[in-house]
């Protein structure tokens, strides 16, 4: 295979074919001079992916140019890994599958369709350029994506089988590589590796322990955490494990933090630990559910539409007590949470107060 399309997608299996072909050993990778520039790169490879979510795509024109960009490829999943860090691991997986996917969105057809099937994507030519894949495929990444276009009722679909276009295609193998990565990693590093690239972590150690420390999350404000419904407790443990959580389930706990009391920048740092987190945008997106930016202030909805939804998490006992009517007690999250504050209210008072 041409190693320039090996440099774009070093994930490729022909790509460590290429490596152990041509390029070093791990120990001199590790070790020696030789072998500074691809060590350096791949320094600085990972630490772009932990400073800004995005690594600059392939700029190889020749054979060598080509190895050294997989070896730095190679040496960011070592350093990676070495740092025993989840958080940078999670930059590393959305930086790399992003830069995969800006690459792959312009290639010719057959190149997308022949990469996306390396990722458990396969698909075929439609005669309008599109491109098909099935359904069974296409939901565990679709499903996952935050807009309501990736939704299957949102897609054109017949005969079992979704068509996309380049983007759709390319934005779905970014889903797929993504996880990949996140599967594979943290590597195995013994005693030896972790101390060779011990220099090369420093800075994207730095880096990492700021950016955490800027959004780390505050509970000791008036809103009170332990009284919150399952759902919602189980979206925010969906973004402090840095997953990547439905819209709809982003747009429910934004809404509902607000009403509380919570300020934007309270609530956006809830959200930094998703492997797709960009403050801005977050910023933007909270400031609009918020009023602050749109002049509507959005309600949190009912129980019935996170149903609808699919962000009904964790239904507990509370959630379907009863009145003598057969009416439930709890239609809201926030009438959950009011409930959940009264209990603890009273059972924090003493029977007979001084």
């Amino acid at each position: 295979m041409d190693p320039l399309r090996l440099a774009r997608y070093p994930f490729l299996p022909e790509a460590s074919a290429f490596v152990a072909a041509n390029g070093p050993a791990l120990e001199d990778l590790l070790r020696d001079p030789a072998w500074a520039r691809a060590r350096e790169a791949g320094r600085v490879r990972l630490l772009a992916a932990v400073r800004d979510g995005e690594v600059p795509r392939s700029s190889a024109i020749d054979r060598s140019e080509a190895l050294l960009d997989i070896l730095s490829y190679v040496y960011a999943r070592i350093a990676a890994s070495a740092s025993k860090d989840e958080y940078v691991v999670r930059r590393h997986a959305l930086a790399e599958s992003k830069r995969m996917s800006a690459t792959l969105e312009v290639e010719a057809g057959d190149v997308l369709r022949e990469v996306a099937a390396a990722l458990g994507l396969a698909s075929t030519a439609r005669p309008d350029g599109r491109h098909s894949l099935h359904f069974a495929d296409y939901l565990p990444y679709g499903a996952a994506l935050k807009d309501v276009r990736w939704k299957l009722v949102s897609r054109e679909l017949s005969a079992g089988l979704v068509s996309v276009d380049a983007h759709g295609l390319a934005r779905l193998s970014e889903e797929a590589y993504r996880r990949r990565v996140e599967r594979e990693l943290p590597l195995p590093v013994d005693e030896d590796v972790a101390e060779a690239v011990d220099g090369a972590l420093a800075d994207v150690r730095v880096v990492a322990t700021e950016r955490k420390a800027r959004f780390e999350m505050r509970t000791d404000g008036p809103v009170d955490f332990d009284a919150f419904p399952p759902c919602m407790r189980h979206i925010l443990g969906m973004l402090q494990a840095g997953e990547n959580a439905p819209h709809e389930a982003r747009f429910a706990v934004t809404a509902f933090l607000h009403t509380l009391g919570m300020s934007a920048d309270e609530i956006v740092a809830l959200f930094a630990k998703a492997p797709d987190f960009r403050e801005d945008l977050t910023r933007y997106q909270v400031e609009h559910i918020t009023g602050r930016s749109s002049g509507t202030s959005y309600t949190p909805p009912g129980c019935a539409a996170m149903k609808t939804a699919g962000t009904c998490y964790g239904e507990d006992d509370w959630c379907r007590r009863k009145n003598r009517d057969g009416e439930r007690y709890v239609n809201h999250p926030l009438s959950y949470y009011r409930w959940a504050v009264k209990r603890k209210g009273r059972a924090s008072t003493p029977a007979n107060p001084p």
